[in-house]
């Protein structure tokens, strides 16, 4: 007879799963309306977010002021005028590098810009102006142009190249002491408002923390300051002339520390031997064989890496005889523009040993062999700024002869041999002509 005490009724059984049935179906509609409702949530906030985005750009963060800041010669209102920006652009929209494009091609003096945003509605242009490096000449023209090679101006003549390059000088200060003063003015009001926050500040800490001070401190006080009125004071004639002898030794040294070097600063070189096809101001200069703009720009890296100043004139018209003029008295020969680095460091070493010697002399600088450097004193047809030829070549490619002065026919040659391997000094006298070679170890020697 089967057991029958652990049998669940039929009843029961029912029951239970459809509790359980009931159970599932509310969990599953639980889990519907959470996610129906996490959707709901994600599409308010994606309506927000579009929402402050059209905000944003019809409402708020419009332009409303424009700010230059930085040293140029251009007032202000041109240079806003020249941005391309006017009030109620959106903030966010602006091209920057459009801004800074229109700045430069409008205003070709015009080098670095800079194009912030200063929220809510500001928008900020820093703007500095371009030195003039180089000028191109083509026949009586001459093209300005930065060490970028973008064109500045154009100038019909000598005459009027000079003029726009004294101008450019006299600009260029009128703007830096315009920004000087601006920057004065500007750290003056912060300091006032400094001075008052912190007088501010210390008279609270004053009211708050009173101290009353002890009859010792009072009469040590007192006592300090009776020493101090009885020392012997120099007399306001002393102290008058030991200010005045300071200043004027202080000004001496100036004058005499930036003599040497002030004649040649920021001089501009004349390029020959480039054909020109395109110079229009606030433009890259086009020209027939580029590579020779990136010969130049490899060459005035060099020059300012070994701080060589005072080259006024670069000839290009073979490009595997490059030759440049120092301070309109000494050719250097570069040959092609390879091996910069170390024809550059021997121009550097023979240029300042020849100034310690003369700063007037003229002669020629023959860097174009691999390795050596020599330097031939004496008269030569230099590559000026104006109207003089290139100096001729001897047809074996060596120096041409110097002829002396009172036409005897003699020849004084001074030249010296920087070399890599060598470190001799010889002297050679034959006749009327000497000869003196100085060699220095090390590969890219500068300093003897």
């Amino acid at each position: 007879m089967a057991d029958n005490r652990n049998r669940v009724p039929r009843e029961d059984l029912d029951s239970r799963s459809r509790e359980e049935l009931r159970r599932e179906a509310r969990e599953a509609r639980e889990r519907m309306r959470r996610r129906r409702n996490l959707f709901i949530w994600f599409l308010l906030i994606i309506g927000i977010v579009i929402a402050g985005v059209i905000l944003s750009l019809t409402l708020f963060f419009n332009v409303s002021s424009i700010q230059v800041d930085g040293a140029s010669q251009y007032a202000d209102s041109k240079i806003i005028q020249a941005c391309g920006v006017k009030n109620g652009d959106n903030l966010f929209l602006i091209n920057r590098d459009k801004v800074e494009e229109h700045i430069q091609q409008n205003l070709p003096y015009t080098g670095s810009v800079q194009v912030k945003r200063k929220l809510p509605s500001t928008l900020v242009l820093e703007v500095e102006d371009s030195d003039i490096t180089a000028a191109v000449r083509q026949g009586t023209e001459y093209f300005l142009m930065n060490a970028d090679g973008k064109v500045l101006a154009v100038a019909s003549g000598e005459k009027e190249f000079k003029q726009l390059i004294k101008d450019q000088k006299a600009k260029r200060k009128e703007a830096e002491k315009r920004e000087k003063e601006e920057a004065k003015a500007e750290a003056a009001k912060t300091a006032k408002t400094e001075k008052t926050k912190k007088a501010e500040k210390t008279k609270k800490a004053d009211s708050t923390t009173k101290k009353a001070e002890s009859p010792k401190s009072s009469t040590k006080a007192a006592a300090d300051e009776e020493t101090v009125s009885n020392r012997p004071k120099a007399s306001d004639e002393e102290e008058e002339t030991t200010t005045t002898s300071t200043t004027t030794a202080s000004s001496i040294t100036v004058e005499v520390s930036t003599e040497k070097t002030k004649s040649w600063e920021g001089t501009v070189a004349v390029l020959t031997g480039l054909k020109v096809k395109s110079a229009q101001p606030g433009y890259p200069l086009e020209i027939g064989n580029p590579k020779i703009l990136g010969m130049y720009r490899d060459i005035v890296e060099k020059l300012e890496e070994y701080n060589i100043q005072g080259i006024t004139a670069m000839d290009f018209s073979n490009t595997a005889d490059i030759r440049l003029t120092y301070q309109d008295r000494i050719i250097l020969k570069l040959g092609p523009a390879d091996g910069l680095d170390r024809k550059m460091a021997m121009a550097k070493k023979i240029l300042t040993e020849q100034d310690e010697i003369s700063t007037t002399q003229e002669g020629v600088l023959d860097l174009s062999i691999e390795g050596r450097g020599y330097f031939s004193q004496g008269e030569h047809e230099p590559l000026t700024t104006t109207t003089t030829a290139a100096p001729e070549e001897n047809p074996e490619g060596g120096d041409s002869p110097v002829t002396q002065a009172d036409g005897s026919g003699s020849e004084t040659e001074s030249m010296t041999d920087i070399t890599a391997a060598s470190t001799e000094e010889s002297t050679d006298t034959t006749g009327e002509t000497s000869e003196t070679t100085t060699g220095y170890g090390g590969p890219g020697d500068t300093g003897g």
